[in-house]
């Protein structure tokens, strides 16, 4: 009875765990590394990895990414619960945590592999990074519009 009473409060948890629903971003703004930690630090982030995507070389490495010879852009995959945070709310993060103006990098990170964008997985999603990136240039919060990509996964 004592194992079963310890097991307990492990057994809740995964239940829990499993039964939280989780929808996944890929989101590109310059150096993956920077882009994963801010998102690392939203509560509603239930994980959030760095990788690559687009271009034309197969498995490449990191060297040959950030070299700029394969087309690929640093992105980071954001596992996230919708029920606490939004699609939107994760692109305007994006957009509010990177220079979203700059068409050949990010800071000082330059060339392709650094430039922002936003990939979507829906129509919907798609319909959200519209949205958000027409409302802040409508606003003209930046002295510059918007040059973030948005595209296809």
């Amino acid at each position: 009875m004592k194992n079963i009473i310890t097991l307990l409060p492990f057994i809740v948890l995964s239940i829990a765990l499993q039964s939280v629903s989780a929808d996944k971003a890929i989101l590109a703004g310059g150096c993956f590394w920077c882009v994963e930690s801010d998102y690392e630090k939203l509560p509603e982030v239930i994980d959030a990895v760095s990788g690559y995507m687009g271009g034309t070389t197969e498995n490449p490495s990191y060297k040959q990414v950030s070299g700029g010879g394969t087309g690929h852009r640093e992105v980071v995959k954001v596992t996230y619960d919708p029920s606490k945070i939004t699609y939107r709310e994760l692109a305007l993060n994006l957009l509010k945590h990177t220079d979203p103006t700059d068409h050949d990098g990010s800071f000082f990170d330059r060339g392709h592999q650094y430039t922002s964008a936003i990939y979507y997985q829906t129509e919907e999603e798609k319909q959200a990074a519209t949205d958000v990136v027409a409302e802040l240039n409508k606003r003209k919060l930046y002295d510059k519009l918007i040059a973030t990509n948005i595209e296809p996964a």
